[in-house]
């Protein structure tokens, strides 16, 4: 997950020893049995990122996933998925009850494909001036949440493996930078397919992190 957060207090350099050696910014790992039930209280809403690799293939422990965090009281507001497998013919089958489904498929081939699933007792648009999506290399889909005195932006980004990393790094930040104009809170999911412990050693990866930081994101 990505998000945009106040970081013009801190240099490139600082945030990224803050990302490597996880100081303040910690990823915590949890099997979904021993998740706590707090998650609504403490964030304006909940999202949850999957590369699923087929959501036919796994559609119900994706409902069994969403069943038990709801046991918990946690809502999912965003369930945001890459590596679908789902065309246009076949997507309805994709449905969640309680869900609104907004899908963006390859529009040739098989595999790939993006989805956004939105809770629906919320308001919602989908932003294709956002989205920068070039079929079976570089695939993004964003929506606007809407509420009484403000909105937020939801996107799902997945590159996919093995193709032109320079391309794929202009095609994120040029959606970073139309993000950060839009002056809205952003959560962006993706599966970049860079490994950011390169840092220091793969050129790319540095263009993408330190484009990421300039434009006001930072994964978490």
């Amino acid at each position: 997950m990505v998000t945009n957060l106040q970081t013009d207090k801190l240099s490139p350099a600082a945030i990224i020893d803050e990302i490597v050696d996880q100081t303040s910014l910690s990823c915590k790992y949890e099997e979904l049995n021993h998740i706590e039930g707090h998650g609504s209280k403490d964030h304006k809403f909940c999202a949850l990122h999957i590369n699923i690799h087929s959501v036919h293939a796994k559609l119900d422990q994706l409902k069994d996933m969403i069943a038990t965090l709801s046991e918990k009281k946690i809502i999912v507001h965003f369930i945001l998925l890459c590596e679908t497998f789902l065309n246009d013919t076949n997507a309805s089958l994709g449905k969640i009850d309680g869900y609104n489904l907004v899908c963006k498929n390859r529009s040739r081939g098989h595999r790939g494909g993006i989805t956004i699933y939105v809770l629906k007792n919320l308001s919602f648009a989908v932003r294709d001036d956002i989205s920068v999506h070039v079929d079976r290399e570089f695939e993004s889909l964003f929506i606007e949440v809407k509420g009484a005195k403000s909105s937020i932006l939801v996107g799902e980004v997945y590159r996919v493996p093995n193709t032109n990393a320079k391309a794929s790094v202009e095609r994120f930040l040029n959606i970073a930078n139309k993000l950060k104009d839009t002056k809205s809170d952003v959560n962006l999911a993706t599966d970049q397919n860079f490994d950011l412990l390169r840092y220091n050693t793969d050129k790319y990866t540095k263009e993408l992190l330190d484009g990421l930081i300039s434009t006001g994101f930072i994964p978490s």
